[in-house]
């Protein structure tokens, strides 16, 4: 999810859909990536959810250095 916001031409988060993943998984791994700090976004869980869901609105400057991480395969992750 993370290399997918980055990989985004402007810098905002794209609309996070993945082959295989229900809306509701998406929404739960949002949700934690900004409660780590790796992302901005807002927390739009309600007593309907399923489960916590975030809407990620961009990278925080952790998320990038954890993109970089990523792709260099140093395993050195922030």
């Amino acid at each position: 999810m993370i290399l997918a916001i980055e990989d985004a031409p402007s810098g905002w988060s794209p609309d996070l859909q993945f082959d295989g993943y229900s809306d509701a998984q998406v929404g739960y791994h949002a949700y934690l990536l900004i409660d780590a700090g790796l992302a901005r976004g807002q927390d739009g869980s309600t007593m309907g959810s399923d489960g916590p869901v975030g809407f990620i609105t961009s990278l925080t400057w952790a998320g990038h250095e954890f993109a970089e991480a990523a792709r260099a395969g140093s395993g050195n992750f922030p």
